[in-house]
């Protein structure tokens, strides 16, 4: 096994380590995002943030733009680090990636995750109706950066850093472009329990949407509401691993039913 890979730039591999925490970013978002929550896991967690090629520390690696391509880099990725327990967590279009990955591990028969949690994200299914408006990858950048804006993806500070917004804005489209052109394969629910998480007053996500999860798995599922909008994940991180934590050791939870 190697020491490290790219792909899970902070993962820091423990024998006392019982289950490995693979956390997917939403678009436009890189391993960072979940950086605090290493101080938040117990030692039998090991936070293994995935880092998407095009960011970061991985500049160097072209973007992805496409759901089959990425699936398929992410399971060469991360098959080394299947050896112990592991669980995912996807937010947004992390969460479609998580489900589509946890698919590929299957067609591959590699081993799947104990759980797959789903935060701020519509249910795979909801990928083919018809969109409102026009495609977010085919905006201007103008038109683009105000949409990020107005949907929370990048603080005010941000926008006023050309340079740093020159960056991310092939990074944005690449991931509109993945998120928008993606169409659920013609395949039956999955094996592994779900969990989705939803924000209170996230506008671009709909409580039935996230409820449709309990189709996907003919397993165990459950859905939670944490308080906050689309990116909640940023203002409420103690209260989502807690919900994290409380799921995989199959303890009570205050679970919001659909």
């Amino acid at each position: 096994m190697p020491d490290r890979i790219e792909a899970l730039p902070f993962l820091q591999p423990s024998d006392s380590a019982k289950l490995r925490l693979f956390c997917l970013p939403f678009a436009g978002g890189s391993a960072s995002v979940y950086h605090d929550w290493k101080r938040k896991l117990p030692e039998t967690i090991e936070l293994a943030a995935v880092q998407y090629p095009g960011r970061e520390t991985r500049l160097d690696v072209p973007l992805i733009d496409d759901m089959d391509h990425m699936t398929e880099h992410l399971v060469v990725e991360l098959e080394p680090w299947l050896d112990k327990p592991f669980a995912i967590y996807g937010h947004s279009m992390g969460a479609r990636i998580g489900f589509e990955l946890v698919q590929g591990l299957g067609d591959r028969g590699l081993p799947l995750p104990q759980k797959l949690f789903v935060g701020a994200c519509d249910a795979p299914r909801r990928a083919a109706a018809p969109r409102q408006g026009p495609m977010l990858h085919e905006l201007s950048d103008d038109e683009l950066l105000d949409r990020v804006g107005r949907i929370g993806g990048l603080l005010p500070d941000h926008l006023e850093n050309r340079e740093f917004v020159d960056l991310l804005l092939p990074v944005y489209r690449s991931d509109f472009r993945l998120n928008e052109r993606y169409r659920r394969r013609d395949t039956g629910p999955l094996t592994v329990p779900i969990t989705a998480l939803g924000g209170t007053w996230d506008s671009y996500v709909e409580l039935e949407a996230l409820a449709e999860w309990s189709e996907e798995t003919v397993a165990r599922f459950n859905l939670f509401l944490v308080e906050g909008d689309h990116f909640f994940l940023r203002g409420t991180a103690d209260r989502v691993v807690d919900l994290l934590l409380c799921e995989l050791d199959q303890g009570p939870g205050q679970g919001t039913d659909p």
